[in-house]
């Protein structure tokens, strides 16, 4: 982290299209909320999705911004310098790359995954595996972020975070002398600019789902946000000179696409066609997954230690990445036996109840109808008399297109369905958002309101109320938070622990019998 001055930062600047008021000024920090400025500050307006920056320009000024960065030919009330920009968020990318010294160029590997499904995972199989072998790892993940030596949230609800902060995470790892950072990459980071400066060697896609149509024009234009990973190891291969590595799911409809990019180095995962690292024989352990791998260098048998049979691809992203940067299988496997899951993915809460209870994070369509057929195929290993009970529901300002769809996936396999809130602000009420995901429930025809189908606004009345419900050898799933420690209810943000208020429901059921 270095102290800048306008006139060197405007050398790395990109497509700027105007300067105002210049002067040789000296920058102390970066922000794009006005609310934090300080005297010396630089500010960056950009538009964003509910709010528009350029509208507190003033503030910033008023509280000693320095100078402005932003997108609009505006005039200000002000001899402070203002530097108009074609794209803010870009720009906003490479100075905060700047004032963090460029980590991404200084940290030996930089891996990223993508994909609609399974990034957490594999970000966290992929860390398990690079430590045992032996490797400083640091990551960023939708659960928080790991510096290579302390681990930290980031109090945000996204999976990956803004520019100035992933850049300050990689100078922290950097700091800390890590040999590979590994980020988990949404596409609205990749549109949005959040890692264009973080110089990728590798790039894993776990697969490609309809998600964020409500922020993407279309299924293609999300697909166009995930490829640019992709078109970044060209970049890469340019200026660090490292060899890159493009990992693809040979089983994804849109592996073709994604084939376009060029890296030194292609593989291939798969269950169904061909791949380089391919799994079959696939057959479970106490309802863990196992299979047979074939890869270049011969056969092995997989033993996964978490429940979910969609945990086999994820576990291929990893393996294939790992075996390509030189890992020996012989570490690989033993690091996946061990992983034993993340928070809020497929999590068993287990108070010594007859049932089996589960927290999961899933929120759209395919996720959800994943794990309901896994914990259909656990349940049949437990017993067949048992009944599959389901509490889920949708956050507001989604897309509200998957709300039927997913009550029509969640009547077709669960026995019994409570629906209720996840978060919800003022713009439209929780109990909107439940009866679009009931007509769902009710089009189908097999559950009936009141017998076995609910609604129940309150979360934490609706899982004691699912708790109650379930009988011995049932499994009971609960989802939608997942991993999340706060809850917006009508706008209001408190904080929440979804594996602790399924724990507090299960021990006062059993406490009052």
């Amino acid at each position: 982290m270095k102290q800048l001055t306008l006139q060197y930062l405007l050398e790395f600047i990109p497509d700027i299209k105007n300067i105002k008021n210049y002067s040789s000024t000296i920058i102390n920090n970066i922000s794009m909320d006005s609310r934090k400025i300080q005297k010396g500050d630089l500010f960056v307006a950009y538009q964003g999705i509910r709010t528009d920056g350029h509208q507190f320009i003033s503030d910033a000024i008023r509280n000693g911004a320095a100078v402005i960065i932003g997108e609009k030919d505006i005039v200000l009330q002000s001899n402070v310098p203002y530097i108009q920009v074609g794209n803010a968020r870009k720009s906003l990318s490479r100075i905060a790359a700047v004032y963090y010294d460029f980590p991404a160029l200084t940290i030996p590997k930089v891996i990223g995954v993508t994909g609609s499904k399974g990034k957490t995972t594999t970000v966290h199989m992929l860390a398990d595996i690079f430590s045992y072998a032996g490797y400083k790892v640091g990551f960023i993940s939708t659960l928080g972020v790991f510096d290579g030596n302390d681990e930290f949230e980031t109090d945000v609800h996204t999976t990956t975070p803004d520019a100035l902060s992933i850049q300050r995470y990689l100078w922290l790892m950097m700091k800390n002398e890590v040999d590979i950072a590994i980020i988990e990459t949404s596409s609205h980071a990749l549109s949005q600019y959040r890692v264009h400066d973080c110089y990728f060697d590798t790039a894993i896609i776990t697969n490609i789902e309809p998600e964020h149509l409500d922020y993407h024009s279309c299924l293609e234009d999300y697909v166009f946000s995930k490829t640019k990973l992709f078109d970044y190891l060209t970049k890469t291969a340019k200026i660090k000179g490292k060899t890159t590595i493009s990992v693809l799911n040979g089983d994804d409809d849109w592996i073709s696409v994604f084939q376009n990019f060029s890296a030194d180095a292609t593989v291939i995962y798969s269950q169904e066609n061909e791949g380089d690292f391919k799994a079959s024989s696939i057959s479970s352990r106490a309802g863990r997954p196992v299979y047979l791998l074939s890869y270049p260098g011969g056969r092995e048998r997989v033993y996964l230690n978490v429940f979910g049979t969609f945990n086999i691809y994820n576990s291929l992203a990893a393996i294939s990445a790992a075996f390509s940067h030189g890992i020996a299988m012989d570490k690989i496997l033993t690091a996946i036996a061990n992983f034993s899951g993340i928070t809020g993915r497929f999590v068993s809460v287990d108070v010594g109840q007859p049932y089996k209870v589960f927290i999961d994070y899933a929120h759209t369509p395919n996720s959800l109808r994943k794990l309901l057929q896994s914990a259909k195929n656990l349940q049949s290993n437990v017993s067949p008399e048992g009944k599959l009970l389901l509490l889920f529901g949708l956050s507001g300002g989604r897309d509200k297109n998957k709300r039927i769809l997913m009550g029509k996936i969640a009547a077709t396999y669960a026995d019994k369905v409570v629906v209720t809130s996840v978060d919800w602000y003022p713009e439209e009420h929780a109990s909107n958002i439940i009866e679009e995901i009931s007509r769902g429930i009710i089009q189908t025809g097999t559950l009936i309101e009141g017998r076995n189908f609910w609604k129940i606004i309150d979360r934490l009345e609706a899982i004691n109320y699912i708790i109650n419900l379930a009988d011995k050898n049932d499994i009971v799933l609960i989802v939608g938070k997942g991993h999340e420690h706060t809850l917006t209810i009508n706008g209001n943000i408190v904080p929440w622990d979804e594996k602790a208020a399924v724990t507090n429901a299960l021990l006062a059921r059993l406490n009052s019998n």
